[in-house]
C-alpha cells in the first residue's frame, strides 16, 4: 500500500490530512509503531486530535507549560 493510497476521514486541511494519511501509512506498515507529534499551537493539536479520534488513531495528548 502507498502512502498516497491511504484515505483521511473527514476534511481539515492539506497539512492535517498530511499529518493524519502519514500516521494512517504508518501504523497499517507496522502496527505497533509509535509516533510523537508535537506542536506549540494548541488550535493545530485541537484539530489533530479531532482527525486522529475520525480515523480510529489512538492518541494521548500531554500538555505542558512554563
Amino acid at each position: 500500500m502507498s502512502e498516497a493510497s491511504v484515505m483521511v476521514q473527514g476534511s481539515y486541511g492539506t497539512k492535517i490530512e498530511a499529518v493524519t494519511r502519514r500516521i494512517l501509512w504508518i501504523k497499517s506498515t507496522d502496527p505497533e509503531a509509535k509516533v510523537l507529534v508535537f506542536s506549540s499551537w494548541h488550535d493545530v493539536l485541537d484539530v489533530l486530535e479531532h482527525a486522529f479520534t475520525a480515523n480510529d488513531i489512538t492518541h494521548v495528548r500531554m500538555k505542558g507549560g512554563r
